[in-house]
């Protein structure tokens, strides 16, 4: 990987993790510079202004948590039904991690409330990969009305991860999937 490239990685993989834990419309230029470790002009090299910085840094997280969804989906022997409520136990784990602060996404996008705004639609993009494949593991299972059970185990992870960091519900991902296993149970088909 050449030098440049691997310089932006650093600036993102910093910069993501800054935004994270201090706020994105908070934290300044300045700030993401001094915890890199770089100049500003260097940070300017790689882009054009903070606001780039902004969305490559939640898109940069964005590709790492859905190749952490991947990861545990991918787990040897998971059913269908399984893979529907594994986010759960990576979160309950996630909790425990002092560097946690809630879901960068909810976040980022409390930050950002204009529908139209590029960071809002970073967001909503990774909401529809966990909802996409949400319901083709609903569909896999056979179970009916696959897009509702999509939407209603992707509220139960947006409610855990909101009930853990606002609410300090220290078993809010497993209280979760306890909800999540009700809403697969009650979409079962008959045979």
């Amino acid at each position: 990987m050449p030098k440049s490239a691997k310089a932006k990685i650093r600036i993102l993989d910093t910069a993501s993790q800054v935004f994270y834990k201090n706020g994105y419309r908070s934290t300044g230029v300045d700030f993401i510079a001094k915890s890199v470790g770089v100049t500003k002009a260097t940070l300017y090299h790689h882009f054009k202004n903070k606001d780039e910085l902004i969305e490559e840094s939640l898109k940069y997280l964005s590709e790492f948590h859905r190749g952490e969804y991947i990861k545990a989906w991918n787990k040897k022997g998971l059913s269908a039904k399984a893979k529907l409520t594994i986010l759960f136990d990576e979160m309950h784990k996630f909790f425990k991690n002092k560097n946690c602060y809630g879901c960068p996404f909810i976040n980022a996008a409390g930050e950002y409330t204009e529908r139209d705004s590029a960071v809002r639609k970073i967001c909503e993009s990774h909401y529809k990969f966990l909802l996409n494949n949400l319901e083709q593991f609903a569909r896999d299972a056979n179970l009916s009305k696959p897009s509702i059970v999509a939407e209603q185990i992707a509220s139960c992870i947006n409610g855990a991860y909101t009930a853990w960091f606002v609410g300090g519900i220290k078993q809010a991902a497993k209280e979760g999937k306890k909800t999540a296993e009700l809403i697969i149970a009650n979409h079962a088909t008959k045979k």
